[in-house]
């Protein structure tokens, strides 16, 4: 599950995911919309804020990776 799903799955808002993972809500909405990829650290921050919906391995599968020359966080 790709974070933005998670987040409409519970109509949250970037926010409210930036205060959970310590981030702020600009990363979040860059991470949510594929224009960065999340350090390992703050995948690990996300799988623990979502209950393990959204893994490491949907920020690096081929299908979800984001495009070259896109940054990572």
């Amino acid at each position: 599950m790709t974070l933005g799903e998670y987040m409409d799955k519970f109509g949250l808002i970037d926010r409210e995911i930036a205060d959970e993972i310590g981030v702020a809500r600009a990363t979040v909405t860059r991470i949510r919309n594929g224009v960065q990829v999340p350090s390992f650290e703050t995948m690990v921050r996300i799988y623990d804020a979502t209950a393990g919906e959204v893994t490491p391995n949907d920020f690096i599968l081929p299908d979800r990776a984001p495009a070259r020359g896109r940054r990572v966080a």
